[in-house]
């Protein structure tokens, strides 16, 4: 059966005419897909800089901007696992020694032997340069956005959980907005103090584990369905070969797929593989991310719909910061580095277009939810602020921006994508307390 979240129906009909990132579209994703197969890289897609052409929607008459309250994933890095780069390398070198790769395989071949060095050089898991330019230009375009909320000497405060390419992320953005006006009074740490916030990895490990069971076979079922025998051909000469030394070859496309993909965290073009797969296996690959992403993220009933209230604290400190800023109406940015881990629950949480789409038939998923324009390296959420300055009583408006780009929230507004804050904050309030956060 499919489900759609029934108290904020109003709401999303009466925003439905505003311009939105996420707006329903005949596409389908297997059409997106068969159009730009790097859609299929998901978690791992480079980040789409906004189209510069396309201005964002002006604020209504007398209301300017005075805060921005953001959580970004750290921009693109190295696999994190050694594993990662072995199980798509480990064939590929037996079959070299057995003398049976093809022209394409040597040059996979090579190409995985140089990116496995480079990782193998301590680099795990962390940022590369591009990951570091993209959230340099994220800066640069909110400073752009919303030059009021960045005037001299206004706070920022910055804070990233403590893995390094997060820490890295922030430091990038921030120097970034330091460069452009050096008054700025940024202060910035990371800490295990704020990883409850930022990255309640605790309640998430347990909610996993508490449907795991669940989870793990639809998964396993998406992977069984890939057929890996075309790529197989690709890179071997020797069909005999490969019928004794790989019995899984739908296992192989993924573990190819799955380093492949990333690839493009990586600034050189010698290094691509992405070309080496067609349309639809990066289609059929994408299909299995899709499904895992939903299960641990999204709002199904297969996981009591709880999943989305994993990352309920780092809500509420969106909530709380919104309301302090909303009293004092004082400039200034509260910026957030973390996860997509963290990014996708909350989207779904935040009920932010129709990312909080409800079903418990896995199989038709990929008609309805794709998650490839949520969280690509560099994703981030952010809630700006606006107020009449002449007005002192009047409302203050927020928007919501996923990537950059306007997204609707769950209220009633005449004036969407700008809503009364006082209508979101008691919106969310609402949700979190009848889920006992």
């Amino acid at each position: 059966m499919n489900y759609k979240i029934t108290s904020s129906a109003v709401a999303m009909a009466m925003a439905l005419a505003c311009v939105c990132s996420h707006a329903l579209s005949a596409s389908t994703p297997r059409e997106e897909i068969m159009a730009d197969k790097m859609l299929s890289t998901a978690n791992h897609r480079y980040y789409p800089e906004p189209d510069r052409t396309v201005k964002i929607a002006q604020a209504p008459k007398d209301y300017v901007p005075f805060h921005i309250s953001t959580y970004a994933r750290h921009g693109s890095r190295y696999l994190i696992s050694k594993s990662d780069y072995e199980n798509a390398l480990a064939p590929i070198l037996s079959a070299d020694k057995a003398g049976v790769l093809s022209p394409t395989g040597k040059i996979v071949k090579d190409r995985l032997l140089k990116i496995k060095s480079m990782a193998d050089e301590k680099r795990y898991g962390e940022l590369t340069p591009g990951g570091a330019e993209q959230h340099r230009g994220i800066a640069r375009r909110m400073y752009s956005n919303f030059p009021e909320i960045f005037a001299d000497s206004v706070a920022v405060t910055a804070r990233s959980t403590n893995v390094l390419r997060c820490v890295m992320s922030m430091m990038a953005e921030c120097l970034e907005l330091q460069s452009i006006n050096p008054t700025l009074k940024i202060n910035h740490d990371a800490s295990e103090a704020d990883m409850y916030k930022l990255n309640d990895y605790r309640c998430a490990d347990s909610l996993i584990r508490k449907y795991r069971h669940i989870i793990n076979p639809y998964v396993d079922t998406f992977k069984a369905r890939l057929d890996g025998n075309r790529l197989m051909s690709e890179l071997y000469t020797d069909a005999d070969w490969v019928k004794k030394n790989i019995p899984d070859p739908h296992k192989k496309l993924w573990d190819f797929f799955y380093v492949a993909s990333n690839m493009q965290s990586h600034t050189d073009p010698d290094l691509d593989l992405m070309w080496v797969l067609t349309p639809e296996e990066c289609y059929q690959c994408w299909l299995v991310n899709n499904v895992q992403w939903y299960l641990t993220s999204g709002d199904s009933p297969l996981t009591g719909r709880e999943m989305q209230y994993q990352q309920a604290n780092l809500l509420r400190d969106f909530i709380e910061d919104g309301d302090n800023y909303a009293k004092s109406r004082e400039q200034g940015a509260t910026l957030r580095f973390g996860h997509e881990s963290i990014v996708l629950p909350t989207v779904v949480l935040m009920e932010l277009d129709d990312y909080d789409y409800v079903t418990d038939d896995i199989f038709t998923l990929s008609d309805n939810w794709a998650n490839y324009h949520i969280f690509p390296m560099a994703a981030n959420i952010q809630w700006v602020f606006y107020a009449n300055p002449d007005a002192p009583d009047s409302d203050i408006l927020v928007r919501a921006l996923l990537n950059e780009k306007d997204v609707r929230l769950p209220v009633k507004s005449d004036i969407a994508p700008f809503y009364r804050w006082n209508d979101v904050s008691d919106y969310y309030k609402a949700k979190l307390t009848s889920h006992g956060r």
